[in-house]
């Protein structure tokens, strides 16, 4: 399952940046079922401005108007799937500045998915 690790605070990315341990109850990842889930997911929270405030002016099936600050853009999605991984990439991105993210594929992914596993709460 393609998945992302989203590192939503500066004081963390800070950490990572400078070869220290982040702390993991700050970072959290998410798993999709295919790639496109993964792309779109990525897309919204990549999509909204820092710490912006969106509204979605008109939805219709695969094809949703968003409002970004009073920009209006129009995207239409290939399934219900890709469109509720968008709008998940929207949510985790509100409030925060400029999220981090790391993908399967970057430097540095692996060793903090070990340490987000390591340091989880036992039940």
């Amino acid at each position: 399952m393609p998945s992302v690790i989203v590192i939503p605070t500066a004081e963390e990315q800070l950490k990572i940046a400078n070869g220290r341990e982040p702390d993991v109850g700050n970072i959290f990842s998410r798993e999709f079922d295919t790639a496109e889930e993964l792309q779109s997911y990525i897309e919204g929270l990549e999509g909204l401005p820092d710490c912006m405030e969106y509204e979605v002016v008109q939805d219709k099936g695969l094809t949703v108007v968003l409002s970004f600050g009073g920009d209006e853009t129009s995207i239409t999605f290939s399934n219900e799937a890709e469109k509720k991984a968008y709008f998940s990439g929207l949510e985790d991105a509100h409030g925060w500045t400029s999220p981090m993210k790391l993908e399967e594929s970057d430097a540095g992914y692996e060793d903090l998915k070990t340490l987000m596993s390591v340091s989880a709460p036992k039940p």
